[in-house]
């Protein structure tokens, strides 16, 4: 009797199922490497968005001390420059200061030192560098220094000769200086941030035109010459704990 295998159309033979298996397998791989890396560069967008998020938002608080800052220290310095004008204007009022510009100018025209070429007076008034009207308004002027953080004050007549100076001075005529030519024409100037040669020092320079009560004629100009200590002190509390360090910077860029 013979015998015979019959195969069903439904079975696959085993070579072939090994193969079917391997190519679902590359399918496998293929669809986990693609979706793999789909969310990836899902993952990298959001953290490249979720980055410049963090940024934006640490350089807007940063922003936002850096013009708290900036804010807090003009006010600051505002306040002293405002304090040293009032003091400033006070004190070119002041009986002592008017009387002794007016006696510098008495002096001048005894003297006959007025229209006087500069050299010649400079040279003259070499030792002294001042008329020293009164020794009186010397000595008052000199109390002030320490006091109110003065580092000079210089009384002219309206020639510019110094009248009355808390020391000696760089120069006895003050007519060439810009500070006595603003102050006897508009009255006030500064401050104004400058190296003085006679303290050797950066200083804030006021000057002031002194006058008659009641009166528009100059008789001569006040400068007063404060130190920069206090400003220091006012930028420090600024910046207090912050991190932030704050400069003066004057109208031409300079460090003051």
């Amino acid at each position: 009797i013979g015998t015979s295998t019959m195969t069903s159309p439904t079975m696959v033979p085993p070579a072939d199922v090994r193969s079917l298996r391997r190519s679902s397998s590359s399918l496998r791989t293929r669809l986990v490497l693609v979706v793999g890396a789909f969310a990836l560069a899902i993952l990298g967008v959001l953290a490249v968005l979720g980055m410049r998020a963090v940024s934006e938002f640490v350089a807007a608080k940063s922003d936002e001390r850096l013009e708290d800052a900036a804010r807090r220290s003009a006010l600051l310095v505002e306040r002293v420059v405002e304090e040293r004008r009032r003091e400033s204007i006070l004190l070119a009022g002041s009986p002592l200061l008017v009387d002794a510009a007016r006696a510098g100018n008495e002096r001048a025209r005894a003297l006959g030192i007025a229209g006087v070429p500069m050299a010649e007076l400079e040279a003259r008034f070499r030792d002294q560098r001042s008329l020293d009207v009164d020794p009186r308004v010397r000595i008052f002027v000199q109390s002030m220094l320490q006091p109110l953080g003065i580092a000079e004050v210089i009384v002219t007549d309206e020639h510019g000769h110094n009248a009355v100076t808390s020391d000696l001075t760089s120069d006895f005529v003050q007519s060439d200086e810009a500070w006595w030519q603003r102050a006897m024409r508009a009255g006030m100037w500064g401050p104004e941030a400058v190296y003085d040669e006679s303290v050797r020092q950066v200083v804030g320079s006021i000057s002031v035109a002194i006058r008659e009560p009641a009166s528009t004629r100059a008789l001569g100009a006040l400068k007063i010459s404060f130190g920069m200590a206090s400003t220091d002190v006012v930028l420090a509390q600024a910046s207090a704990g912050s991190g932030i360090v704050v400069d003066l910077i004057d109208q031409r860029g300079d460090v003051v």
